[in-house]
C-alpha cells in the first residue's frame, strides 16, 4: 500500500488469496484484515501469490501459482497505493512445473530486473532470469538454478 512496511498476501487451498495489511512500523507489525479474496482473481486452488514490477511500470503486479504447476499473470492497473488487477493471458504459459508451483519474485542476480524461482510439490526449484514483459513472451528459459542442490517441499 505504499508506506514502507511490508503487507501479507496469503494464498488458500481453494484458490482464494487473503491480504492482510501491515498498519504498524517496519520494525513492529500490527495486521489488519482486508479482504477475504480479490473477486476478479481465480488463480485455482492452491494459490501462492507473489508480487513485482512484471512491466516495468513501477508499481507491483501479481504472479499466482497454482495446484496445475503454471502460473496465471495479474496486470497491477491500479494508482501507487491501491491495486486494480487484470488477467493478462499468453505470458508465462510455457512455465509449467508440474504440480502446485510456488513463484516468488526477486532480484536475484542484482541486475535490476526480477528474477524468478518457482518451487514445485515434488521439491524441485525451477530458476528463470530476467523475467520482465519484454523480456518473457516466447523466450522463457530454464535456467540452471543457482541452488541447484536445494530441495524445496510446500505444504
Amino acid at each position: 500500500d505504499g508506506d514502507a512496511d511490508l503487507d501479507l498476501f496469503v494464498g488458500q487451498t481453494f484458490g482464494k488469496i487473503y491480504f492482510y495489511r501491515n498498519d504498524g512500523t517496519p520494525q513492529i507489525s500490527a495486521w489488519t484484515f482486508v479482504s477475504e479474496s480479490f473477486e476478479s482473481i481465480d488463480a485455482g486452488s492452491y494459490s501462492a501469490p507473489t508480487f513485482g514490477d512484471l512491466d516495468s511500470d513501477g508499481d507491483f503486479d501479481l504472479l499466482v501459482g497454482n495446484d496445475e504447476g503454471k502460473l496465471r499473470f495479474y496486470r497491477n492497473d491500479g494508482i501507487t497505493g491501491s491495486f486494480s488487477f487484470v488477467f493478462i493471458t499468453g505470458y508465462y504459459d510455457s512455465i509449467d512445473v508440474g504440480e502446485r508451483s510456488a513463484p516468488v519474485l526477486c532480484d536475484f542476480d542484482s541486475d535490476g530486473d526480477p528474477d524468478l524461482f518457482v518451487g514445485e510439490s515434488k521439491g524441485g526449484l525451477h530458476y528463470h532470469k530476467n523475467l520482465t514483459l519484454n523480456s518473457i513472451r516466447g523466450c522463457v528459459t530454464d535456467e540452471t538454478s543457482p541452488l541447484e542442490d536445494a530441495v524445496v517441499y510446500l505444504s
